[in-house]
């Protein structure tokens, strides 16, 4: 009896070490609770409009002054180039640093993360600008995903005739962006091109 208890004690403490790996892992990766969700923007106006961020173009690179940055399009690069297309989006985010505990505060009131998406529709262009705090993981040298925590974001610029239907806005859910700088420079012209209009 004596040498069964002890087997199921050590099992018992084998499977409570195994949940709290577990779970401290969950913690900390990107898929915890839901938190792979993907990033999409809620307008807080009026209408209560919900723009989904489903890009199919991303790259990140290293920045000086940041911690790496994120370039993402939904408009085939092609029709970036000769303005080919009817409507889409740009998107670009720095990670000013990275959250540590015992280093770093680790309140969502914080950021550490700015924003600014193009949003083109037609001949119109808004540009929104914002910001808000982040997790970070990966590098922009291999690889890098970004889970947003309720950013905020708001229209900073725009055409005369380009209709905000999103300020103000929040931006949640996650991104992930292979390392690609020759893509991000590219995407980061583009953006500078149609931020102009």
């Amino acid at each position: 009896m004596t040498l069964l208890r002890i087997t199921l004690q050590i099992m018992r403490r084998i499977s409570f070490l195994f949940l709290l790996t577990f779970f401290l892992t969950g913690c900390s990766s990107e898929h915890f609770l839901g938190s792979s969700q993907v990033l999409e923007v809620h307008s807080l106006g009026p209408e209560q409009l919900l723009l989904p961020c489903d890009y199919k173009t991303i790259a990140s690179m290293p920045s000086s002054g940041t911690e790496g940055e994120l370039w993402a399009t939904d408009i085939p690069l092609e029709a970036l180039e000769n303005g080919n297309f009817d409507s889409g989006q740009i998107l670009r985010m720095q990670v000013l640093w990275i959250p540590a505990s015992g280093k770093t505060p680790l309140a969502s009131t914080s950021t550490n993360i700015t924003i600014m998406q193009i949003i083109i529709s037609g001949d119109a262009t808004g540009v929104y600008v914002g910001a808000g705090y982040g997790w970070p993981s990966g590098s922009p040298e291999k690889g890098l995903t970004i889970h947003m925590e309720d950013a905020t974001i708001e229209l900073q610029s725009s055409t005369d005739n380009f209709s905000d239907l999103l300020t103000p806005a929040t931006m949640v859910g996650s991104i992930h962006a292979p390392a690609n700088t020759t893509l991000a420079r590219k995407l980061a012209a583009y953006a500078e091109r149609y931020s102009k209009n």
